[in-house]
This record gives structure tokens, C-alpha cells and sequence, in this order.
């Protein structure tokens, strides 16, 4: 679906913001190098924030689990989470109700401005796609 959605709303305003998680199935064991290689496989991601619509992050917890990984691990070589990231989901999950992220695929739209955008939940699935169309 992303590849599908990289190159539909390449030339627009849009991005999409990776954030990979183990919590959910311990589906993202692997070191953030392995991470963006597998991610590279679908999506073109870009380097130094530039280059491309998709943007991955180090990895990262949810859902008010606090990193509890210590210093150095947000490196390509960790597969900790990166503690720097907290405060992103804390705030991200505080305006966006339900406030909490069902599965590694959920969506939080956000605006120009860097938030959310007003009235809108956390999305599920194919949701995303209707609500950027």
C-alpha cells in the first residue's frame, strides 16, 4: 500500500513518516539498518530528510511504554528502540484520539504545521487513502 501511496501523492504536499515498532508480534526485531533495508525493497526513503516523500525514523515504542534503552542505540546498528522518539508518539497519541495504536500499520495524519489535523483519529488499514483523496 505505501509504494502505491509514495507515488500517487509524489509532487504534493504529502509525507509519510515510518516509525517501526516491535511491540506488535515482535514483528521488528531486526537493527534499523536491516529495518530501512527491507523498507528500501518496496519504498524509496529519503536520505537526510530529502529525496523523497517517505521518511523512516529509528525505532520506537508506543502507547506509553517509555524507551528503556540506554545511550548509543539510536544507531543504524541498535535493534533497541531509540528513547529521542518518546516524546514524538506521546504527543502525537495525546491530540489524536483514541490515543493509542492498534497495530504497526496505524496512520495519524498530520498538517502543514506539524499537527495533527483537527477532528481526525488514528487511522486503520486502506483508511488513509479515502481520507487524503
Amino acid at each position: 500500500m505505501l509504494n502505491r501511496m509514495q507515488t500517487k501523492y509524489d509532487g504534493n504536499p504529502v509525507k509519510f513518516l515510518l516509525v517501526p515498532c516491535n511491540q506488535f508480534g515482535s514483528q521488528e526485531p531486526n537493527s534499523d539498518a536491516q529495518i530501512k533495508e527491507f523498507a528500501e525493497r518496496s519504498v524509496a526513503l529519503a536520505q537526510n530528510g530529502a529525496g523523497s516523500n517517505v521518511i523512516m525514523l529509528a525505532k520506537s515504542t508506543l502507547n506509553g511504554q517509555r524507551c528503556s534503552a540506554k545511550h548509543n542505540v539510536c544507531l543504524p546498528s541498535s535493534a533497541d528502540c531509540c528513547p529521542p522518539n518518546d516524546v514524538v508518539y506521546e504527543y502525537l497519541l495525546s491530540v489524536t484520539p483514541p490515543g493509542t495504536i492498534q497495530w504497526n500499520f496505524d496512520k495519524i495524519i498530520i498538517g502543514p504545521d506539524g499537527n495533527p489535523l483537527p477532528g481526525e483519529t488514528i487511522l486503520h488499514g486502506d483508511a488513509l487513502d479515502a481520507q487524503l483523496s
